[in-house]
């Protein structure tokens, strides 16, 4: 049981470091394009820039999401509803990882929660409205 409190503790920690990295990336993102909204000869790097962010974010955040899944095993364990080994979060995400696809689904379903896309949307369609003023 421990060993299941003190991977709940260390785990959490992560969590909350990677949401104040995941809004790191998101005022970078802000900062680079209102700099590159001066600087870049073109509208499409722009949005090229804000879509890198995006992704960059997305990945982040399903990195997050199989925290957060690990969090909510270890608390049913906890509550004696489970059965889980403490400290064996690689080797667990290793046994049910899946293929490229399955990685690549998970960038996208991160990726695409409103708390992530949100800015990024915003970011592109401003690139989109300077292209059209510039037209």
């Amino acid at each position: 049981m421990e060993l299941l409190q003190q991977e709940w503790l260390l785990q959490q920690q992560r969590r909350n470091e990677m949401e104040n990295h995941s809004l790191a990336i998101k005022l970078l993102a802000l900062l680079c394009f209102l700099w590159l909204s001066r600087t870049a000869p073109s509208p499409y790097f722009l949005a090229a820039s804000s879509l890198l962010f995006w992704l960059l974010d997305a990945i982040w955040k399903a990195e997050q999401a199989r925290v957060t899944q690990r969090l909510l095993q270890l608390e049913q364990a906890l509550r004696g509803e489970g059965a889980v080994t403490g400290m064996q979060f690689q080797s667990d995400w290793a046994q049910s990882r899946g293929g490229i696809v399955a990685l690549l689904g998970e960038y996208v379903r991160a990726g695409s929660k409103p708390t992530v896309a949100l800015l990024y949307v915003l970011l592109i369609l401003a690139a989109v409205a300077r292209f059209v003023v510039q037209v």
